[in-house]
């Protein structure tokens, strides 16, 4: 391209000074005019030589600005897709810290096993990243030792009042609950907890 631009001035010059010659070494008469008029024209093909060369070899500016376009949109495209999954990948890895932590809490603190645990995150600016929503799925502890040649058999109880040991785990839930509320300052309502 710079080598165009320079052949192309290079070439005006040239006619400009071959012109400017020719003017010079003719006496004044009825053919010079003739002549100013021929560089003239040979003056106008030289300035627009370079847009007919672009306009016969099918060049087009259009291909070459969209195509310059397309590479710029797709380095963006490319560039926001590596920074959604960043940031996916630090949600999940936050999600997952937080799932470890109530876990182990949880199962130090009360007599109960997690199985599963869903956490549902805000979306939002303002508070992007608090937890709006907590559904854990848990299960009582299985307390069987076994040493030497003893075998402890869990405890049965058969009991015709379901309505007080139902009245116990709600209780135990609603501790769980509390316990949930206090260390992650998520809103009671929105803790749910089912049994396995």
């Amino acid at each position: 391209m710079i080598e165009f631009l320079r052949q192309w001035i290079i070439n005006i010059v040239i006619l400009s000074i071959f012109i400017a010659l020719l003017e010079a070494i003719l006496p004044n008469n009825s053919f010079k005019g003739y002549i100013k008029m021929i560089g003239g024209f040979l003056m106008i093909i030289v300035l627009l030589n370079p847009f007919i060369k672009l306009l016969s070899n099918n060049i087009s500016i259009d291909k070459e600005v969209f195509a310059t376009m397309d590479k710029y949109s797709s380095m963006e495209s490319s560039e926001m897709n590596i920074s959604m999954t960043n940031e996916d990948q630090i949600e999940n890895l936050y999600i997952d810290k937080l799932k470890n932590n109530i876990r182990s809490s949880i199962e130090t603190n009360f007599n109960y096993i997690i199985d599963n645990i869903n956490i549902e995150l805000s979306d939002e600016k303002e508070s992007y990243g608090e937890i709006n929503g907590l559904s854990i799925s848990i299960s009582k502890k299985q307390e069987t030792k076994v040493s030497n040649d003893e075998i402890l058999v869990e405890e049965i109880r058969i009991s015709k009042d379901e309505n007080k040991d139902k009245q116990v785990e709600n209780d135990s839930y609603k501790e769980i609950q509390n316990y949930i509320h206090d260390e992650y300052k998520i809103p009671l309502e929105n803790i749910s907890i089912m049994e396995n």
